[in-house]
């Protein structure tokens, strides 16, 4: 895109009005540089760039260290989107998910799933994990499509959201296909120890899920009401959800994080531990040279 002379003087004028703008404020004003570099954009595109352009400025729309907390049953679309942040080829994935159609609104669309169109009022009104901006509209969308899709939108969205598997919803957001580790409880500990040791010097090429069990053998009783875990100790929910984040072969420890709160609820354990409170676990990347496993 070329830009000519008058474009320029414009261009500086823009960005002297955003810059005016922000320091006359009490607090730097990162949307409003965001909305005026979107209009700059319009301003001096050429006439045959007229296509849907990223959702999100490039600053703003760079998939990385991205955090939140889940606040319904989706945990298994909330560790898959963390998880794809965390992966180069993943986060290539969640930045073309997005776009914008020339009335402002966000067009987001899943492999599986038909494009779906979500206004900023709707997703106003429609929030449900606490966080990042990006994650918010993702889930948003993907229950939307999933309604569309599966339910013929007969549900609320929160309940479209409502359980899930990792494996399908992986190949769903982006057709990658995955496998499920999930091994017999008596050989668990050497079926894992065997696949964290083959994947730790690819741990970057890949992404790694985990389904912690479903025994529910710890009770506790917070504000009336009652949460189950198959752990005691670190109070892992059951049937729950979690990211591989890294693996130490050395050491035989391995890093996983909780949906729940991405920020905080970090842990690293060792393979044993690991053992013992999850049964599955969840393989994919973009080449089957990496995770070619089969389901046992």
């Amino acid at each position: 895109m070329s830009i000519n002379i008058s474009d320029k003087i414009r261009l500086i004028d823009a960005y002297a009005e955003a810059l005016s703008y922000t320091f006359s404020q009490p607090v730097f004003n990162i949307q409003r540089i965001g909305e005026l570099k979107r209009d700059i954009f319009e301003k001096t595109k050429a006439p045959q760039e007229e296509e849907p352009k990223p959702a999100l400025d490039e600053e703003e729309n760079a998939i990385g260290q991205i955090e939140f907390k889940q606040r319904i049953g989706d945990c298994y679309l909330l560790s898959v989107i963390y998880a794809l942040s965390r992966n180069k080829d993943g986060q290539k994935v969640l930045e073309n998910l997005i776009k914008f159609d020339e009335e402002g609104d966000y067009i987001v669309k899943f492999h599986n799933y038909d494009e779906v169109k979500v206004s900023e009022k709707e997703l106003e009104e429609n929030t449900f994990s606490e966080g990042d901006r990006i994650v918010q509209l993702l889930e948003y969308a993907f229950g939307k499509a999933r309604n569309e899709k599966l339910y013929q939108n007969n549900l609320s969205i929160e309940d479209a959201l409502s359980d899930g598997w990792q494996s399908v919803t992986i190949n769903d957001i982006c057709g990658w296909k995955a496998d499920e580790i999930t091994p017999l409880p008596d050989v668990k500990n050497r079926v894992f120890s065997h696949y964290f040791d083959k994947l730790a010097p690819d741990r970057s090429k890949v992404i790694i899920l985990a389904e912690t069990d479903d025994s529910t053998n710890y009770k506790q009783t917070v504000n009336g009401e009652e949460y189950y875990f198959c752990d005691e100790d670190l109070k892992f929910p059951a049937s729950h959800s979690f990211i591989i984040t890294d693996i130490d072969s050395e050491n035989k420890m391995v890093s996983v994080v909780d949906p729940h709160d991405t920020k905080e609820k970090k842990y690293t354990i060792s393979y044993d531990r690991f053992s013992d409170i999850f049964s599955a676990l969840i393989i994919s990347a973009p080449s089957r040279e990496i995770s070619n496993s089969k389901k046992k």
